[in-house]
């Protein structure tokens, strides 16, 4: 686990480096910043880049949040519980968001439903270490629960 940005004694975590960069980005850069990030996160899973399994899902599980809240489309039961220190940069990024009118005003109450404890069940969704690779041409690296068809990013 890596340090905290700002002490120079080590590298930053992926999340530390991930979460830096968006909260250095405009508002209405953001959405665009963070697909560039997650295809990018796809690409390194796709060349078995050793990132850490926790903070790779939580970022993926976040851009798909992003993408389905802005297409307007329902979202899924939700598999992967990010870190509380992550949920807190992911609410204020929302909110940065729906402030820049990026998102709907919404969106953020469907944020805090989405990543509450009660709408997680995760006794039923595979870990993403667990889940085989995407054959090729697919993109989706979030397991679906059941019943629910994957994510995919989109194009």
């Amino acid at each position: 686990m890596g340090v905290s940005l700002f002490d120079g004694n080590m590298e930053p975590s992926l999340f530390e480096s991930f979460s830096h960069l968006i909260g250095q980005t405009p508002a209405h850069l953001v959405i665009k910043t963070l697909e560039r990030e997650g295809r990018q996160l796809v690409e390194d899973l796709v060349n078995k880049r050793p990132w850490p399994m926790e903070e790779v899902e939580s970022i993926l599980v976040f851009w798909q949040f992003v993408e389905m809240a802005r297409a307007g489309l329902p979202l899924p039961v939700r598999c992967i519980r990010p870190p509380a220190a992550h949920l807190s940069f992911y609410l204020h990024t929302i909110s940065r968001l729906v402030a820049a009118r990026e998102l709907s005003a919404t969106v953020r109450d469907k944020f805090e439903f989405f990543f509450s404890a009660r709408a997680a069940d995760t006794r039923q969704c595979p870990p993403l270490a667990a889940v085989p690779p995407p054959p090729d041409g697919a993109e989706s690296f979030i397991p679906a629960p059941p019943g629910q068809p994957p994510f995919t990013p989109p194009v």
